[in-house]
């Protein structure tokens, strides 16, 4: 997987305990790639942040903090979200400027895809299929808009 360029770093840094209490709470074994990108990347805004398919653009604005914070978004915060949609296939992992999440997919049917889920769109399933593959997102984000 590529590596990104930090744009403004994180004020708290991710640590192991942290993904490690994400996994004990949530009773959840999150991926390693997962996790070894939100160790490098948990809470900081990157340079790289355009997705496109076909005609869709897609833009994160931050990489989530894993535990809840009081100030940011965090992966624990949108995922208490999900769970009280009973929606428990979906790992977010950064936000849009309006504050949609997009996630990593532990559904068996979806495993390791990207979706993005516009909450407020009005749709009955706001979850947006985004891409096959974690690694093909992060491998094809740019920093310019295409």
């Amino acid at each position: 997987m590529k590596e990104l360029s930090i744009q403004i770093k994180s004020r708290h840094t991710v640590l192991p305990e942290d993904i490690q209490y994400f996994e004990t709470t949530y009773k959840i074994q999150l991926p390693d790639v997962l996790k070894e990108f939100m160790l490098v990347y948990g809470g900081c805004r990157t340079m790289e942040k355009y997705f496109t398919k076909g005609p869709n653009l897609y833009h994160i604005s931050d990489v989530l903090y894993v535990k809840e914070d009081p100030v940011s978004a965090s992966m624990e915060a949108i995922y208490k979200g999900h769970l009280y949609y009973k929606d428990h296939g979906y790992i977010p992992f950064a936000i849009d400027t309006g504050g949609w999440d997009f996630n990593f997919s532990i559904k068996p049917e979806s495993y390791g895809q990207v979706w993005v889920d516009k909450f407020d769109s009005g749709e009955e399933d706001p979850f947006e299929f985004v891409c096959a593959s974690f690694e093909e997102f992060i491998n094809n984000l740019t920093e310019e808009e295409n």
